[in-house]
């Protein structure tokens, strides 16, 4: 008997993007000791970002396994709208870091 599997985009956060959709990624070699999920902000290649983090390279696109791995990370607007409720964490700060690469707040 096939197995039906419920697919989700992993990128959920995403509301719209203008224009072309593979400009907003780049892929990024995250070391990060710990699972992360899809949404998770990072402040740098091997860091989490906190609320008070004045400074981000983008947002984990994909589900990251524990450990070193290759994964798609958002940096850049073109301006692209996101859902911040779906983010991992959300301020002042990270909502001023992201605006200034183009990724714009809605909710």
């Amino acid at each position: 008997m096939a197995k039906i599997a419920t697919v989700k985009a992993p990128e959920q956060f995403i509301v719209d993007v203008n224009g072309d959709y593979h400009v907003c990624f780049e892929t990024v070699t995250c070391t990060v000791a710990g699972a992360l999920a899809s949404g998770t902000v990072l402040k740098d290649a091997a860091t989490a970002a906190i609320a008070a983090d004045t400074g981000v390279i983008g947002i984990l696109a994909d589900d990251k396994a524990a450990g070193s791995q290759k994964v798609r990370v958002m940096v850049r607007g073109n301006p692209s709208l996101i859902d911040s409720s779906q983010l991992a964490v959300t301020s002042a700060t990270i909502q001023a870091a992201l605006e200034a690469k183009g990724i714009i707040y809605v909710k």
